[in-house]
């Protein structure tokens, strides 16, 4: 790779494929204690945290339905 005069740099397709590295997304460099850099991804804390809170709500909504259909059956076959 080489660094253009805007500091800019390309990353193969290859490695950019195997590490879904996509247009848009947002990463630090982080410089670690050997001078080595690293790419992380910036990840929304909130937004991160809503999908997870959604998720368990769509899981305990899942498990209340399947509980009701359970009921249901149990009722008809008396």
């Amino acid at each position: 790779m080489r660094v253009t005069n805007r500091g800019m740099i390309t990353i193969p397709s290859k490695i950019r494929k195997k590490l879904n590295i996509v247009d848009g997304k947002e990463y630090f460099i982080v410089e670690d204690f050997d001078g080595a850099l690293m790419l992380i991804p910036y990840i929304d804390i909130e937004k991160e945290e809503n999908r997870i809170e959604n998720s368990i709500v769509d899981n305990i909504l899942n498990s209340m339905e399947k509980e009701r259909q359970q009921d249901i059956d149990i009722e008809f076959r008396e």
